[in-house]
């Protein structure tokens, strides 16, 4: 697994649970089990892809059990670089991250979607080097101003219309006005076919 935490962790660490599939364990309910993962793949010849986004090297997350010494490896050696030819995440291309159900994709996404840091290794986001101590309120900006999400379970506003949910990130942002919000969000709309349901609340957009 890389590098786990501070100096003193390394000093005097915990156990830490291999459940990997290789021994005895009790904890078959847990989502995260160990994984050894690599991004292996050759790039299309034809393909002319950009900058590097998403770089990482022996990236590694481990799980603390509350109230127990006993830590669980989610992750390990996550290598997404040109040195470990696993090749870094960039400009232009359409990755997929698939696996079997406890492997580690969840935790995998909301470390390179700064939802969480690793406590092992090194992972660099746009520019942004990432570890364990990276403050909250940069992440939270960084995620905000940098990152899109589209989750399973969308979770939008139930009293707001829907171009008041598309404007509210930007809201967030305190960057734009409010001109310039309502005209960009009733543009995005449009590009997915809504521009009839602009004032309609969520549940009522069928």
């Amino acid at each position: 697994m890389g590098k786990a935490g501070s100096k003193d962790a390394l000093e005097e660490e915990p156990a830490i649970l291999d459940v990997s599939g290789h021994g005895d364990s009790d904890l078959d309910d847990l989502d995260s089990i160990e994984v050894s993962q690599e991004a292996r793949y050759e790039p299309p010849i034809d393909k002319i892809l950009g900058e590097d986004l998403i770089t990482s090297k022996e990236m590694g997350k481990i799980f603390e059990l509350p109230g127990s010494a006993l830590r669980v490896k989610a992750l390990e050696h996550i290598n997404l670089n040109h040195v470990n030819s696993t090749y870094p995440v960039r400009a232009g291309e359409f990755v997929i991250v698939r696996g079997p159900s406890g492997g580690g994709k969840t935790t995998l996404l909301n470390l390179l979607g700064l939802l969480d840091r690793p406590n092992g290794g090194e992972l660099c986001v746009l520019g942004l080097d990432v570890h364990n101590e990276t403050n909250d309120r940069i992440l939270a900006n960084f995620r905000l101003e940098k990152i899109g999400y589209v989750f399973q379970t969308f979770n939008l506003m139930s009293a707001m219309s829907a171009v008041e949910n598309v404007e509210l990130p930007m809201m967030m942002l305190n960057k734009i006005k409010r001109k310039d919000r309502r005209r960009r969000a009733v543009e995005l709309l449009k590009r997915v076919g809504l521009e009839d349901r602009l004032e309609h609340l969520p549940s009522e957009v069928r």
